[in-house]
């Protein structure tokens, strides 16, 4: 028999953090739920030799602790990897079109395999390179893109234009969208829960 999930009211501003911290002040990253979280097991991990995984007994969150146990700093570590020219690299001119056509793969299915049409606002967060949302550009009135890196980001709206809006962390709260996508970014968040109301809060 399991427990009832309970989730808190207060949200932290969930971008605020750039410093692991949910074992050293015993709060769950995404209930928020306070000395639930307990030792699950280690396992094998190519970048760190072994991982430690916690899991927290409110909502069954699995918090794999390397990049705390390391005092990484996350921010600085994204800002490292986009200095490697190959990360989430921006197509050149000519095979541009071909990558939005990749990407809109996702919306295609959306729309034809669920029967879901898309207009009006698209938010995404933890946008990386930058290239779903062109692909979203193609099919949403404006597409707001976040990332804390904005290099890439800044490439594709050249290509994309106007309507493919680069937003801040603090401007997130003042959208109203239609859509918001998170696409391979949650593991990237040290308040994934308090991400997912900030983005429940945009919808409308």
């Amino acid at each position: 028999m399991h427990s009832r999930c309970v989730y808190p009211t207060e949200v932290a501003l969930p971008f605020s953090k750039v410093t692991p911290d949910a074992l050293s002040t015993g709060k769950c990253g995404v209930c928020a739920s306070h000395g639930t979280t307990s030792k699950y097991l280690e396992c094998k991990s190519l970048d760190s030799g072994f991982a430690r995984l916690w899991i927290c007994s409110n909502c069954f969150a699995i918090y794999n602790s390397t990049a705390e146990d390391r005092e990484m700093d996350v921010l600085d570590w994204q800002k490292k990897w986009s200095q490697i020219d190959d990360f989430y690299s921006v197509p050149p001119p000519q095979e541009f079109e071909a990558a939005l056509k990749n990407h809109g793969a996702v919306f295609d299915f959306f729309s034809k395999d669920l029967d879901r049409q898309f207009s009006g606002s698209y938010l995404e967060v933890g946008a990386g390179g930058g290239m779903m949302a062109a692909a979203a550009a193609t099919r949403f009135q404006v597409a707001n893109v976040f990332d804390h890196v904005t290099d890439r980001l800044n490439q594709v709206k050249e290509r994309v234009g106007d309507h493919y809006r680069i937003v801040s962390a603090d401007e997130i709260a003042s959208l109203q969208t239609d859509t918001v996508l998170i696409w391979h970014a949650m593991e990237h968040f040290l308040d994934p829960g308090a991400v997912f109301e900030l983005c429940a809060k945009t919808l409308k």
